[in-house]
């Protein structure tokens, strides 16, 4: 399950959760107040306690993946690591040059993939989120559209997908 599933209102589960029931488990936020995801197993930890309070004898397990999916070094996009390197060498450099900021990749629409490397004022992208585009999503069904898979191919580095989608 994602760790952004929400109701039909667009709140986040475990901000209702924690809300709801006063749990210090869920809902807990970041230093610019955005409800901390991932990265805690509080998502895991929270459904595994409710499944076992609701089936008597239950044996709960919940993993929560975050380096996981990291590690197979053999599947690592090159694209992908090309960028993560010059977002690293562009944030040493604004590191000495400015007080703050957050380095971004700003992805140029051209024939070729590419994508320039900036400084944007924290204030700009901190306590923001932004949602995954409504072209990208099949209405019909939890399926992605071909728009999204022209915007994703060029960053996996042209690895064709294997099965559907889903979201």
């Amino acid at each position: 399950i994602s760790e952004g599933v929400h109701n039909e209102d667009g709140e986040y589960f475990l901000q209702t959760y924690a809300d709801q029931t006063g749990s210090g488990l869920a809902g807990k936020t970041d230093s610019h107040g955005n409800i901390q995801l991932s990265g805690s197993g509080a998502l895991g930890d929270t459904l595994t306690n409710i499944v076992s309070e609701y089936i008597e004898g239950a044996r709960v397990r919940a993993d929560t993946f975050g380096y996981l999916q990291r590690s197979f070094i053999a599947d690592i996009s090159q694209v992908d690591a090309e960028e993560a390197e010059r977002v690293g060498q562009h944030a040493v450099i604004a590191s000495k040059e400015l007080d703050s900021g957050s380095v971004i990749l700003k992805r140029q629409f051209s024939e070729k993939y590419h994508c320039d490397v900036e400084v944007v004022d924290l204030h700009k992208v901190a306590k923001h989120t932004k949602d995954m585009p409504e072209e990208f999503l099949d209405g019909t069904k939890p399926y992605v559209t071909n728009d999204f898979f022209e915007y994703a191919m060029p960053l996996t580095g042209g690895i064709e997908p294997k099965t559907q989608i889903f979201v």
